[in-house]
């Protein structure tokens, strides 16, 4: 019963009526595409509160697809797929992300379907869907900065697919770097229309300090060892 407006969404609400009202789009250190999305969905007339828990409403209700497909992707096997969608549908967790305005579930449909897309593109051989995948992964690291770590793992698992014989390794690096070149171009034509250099300044600082922790706790790990 909790209410669907928390001290983080009323942040984000403030912020895309100001923009809404002045034109002049919000910098800071959120990820700026939670703000674009409930800006457009203003267009229609309607307010913040109201864009913002529509876009969180549809978004939570499609992963119930996302997960399902994702399932079916990965094994081939209908029931599978149909259960997965079942614990999406009655998730606790994620029926209450769903009412809430926040970057949560914006965050998983992104990364949910590029995921289910690198899995597509996998078992049917289709080249393009890694650019569909790269385009979704680019947005989602717009929505949430731990989005980045599917740089990482998106490699790792097109690797293992090599070494199981899924894919040629030709495929592999083919896919991976094209994964890559799609998604920066994304990043970049975003960064172009839409931010300005505060904006690109605390993705860097974000990252940084996030190498800045690794290589602490590294170093502390290193330091506890006899």
């Amino acid at each position: 019963m909790e209410s669907g407006v928390g001290r983080d969404a009323a942040l984000y609400l403030i912020k895309v009526q100001q923009w809404h009202d002045s034109g002049v789009a919000p910098s800071g250190w959120v990820p700026p595409m939670l703000y674009v999305l409930i800006r457009a969905v203003m267009a229609l007339g309607v307010s913040a509160y109201t864009a913002g828990t529509l876009i969180n409403l549809g978004m939570g209700a499609c992963s119930v697809f996302i997960a399902s497909g994702i399932a079916f992707e990965a094994t081939a096997n209908k029931k599978i797929a149909l259960a997965s969608a079942a614990f999406a549908a009655l998730h606790p967790g994620l029926n209450e992300l769903s009412i809430e305005i926040q970057r949560d579930v914006p965050y998983l449909f992104f990364s949910g379907i590029s995921v289910w897309l690198a899995f597509a593109a996998v078992r049917r051989k289709k080249w393009y869907l890694w650019s569909f995948a790269g385009a979704l992964l680019a947005i989602s690291v717009l929505t949430r900065y731990e989005s980045a770590e599917f740089f990482l793992l998106f490699p790792a698992a097109v690797l293992c697919c090599a070494i199981s014989g899924r894919i040629s390794w030709k495929q592999a690096a083919l896919s991976t770097l094209w994964l890559f070149a799609v998604s920066f171009a994304v990043l970049a034509l975003f960064f172009a229309v839409y931010a300005d250099g505060k904006m690109i300044n605390e993705y860097r600082k974000y990252y940084s300090n996030k190498a800045d922790v690794i290589e602490r706790s590294v170093m502390e790990k290193e330091d506890s060892q006899p």
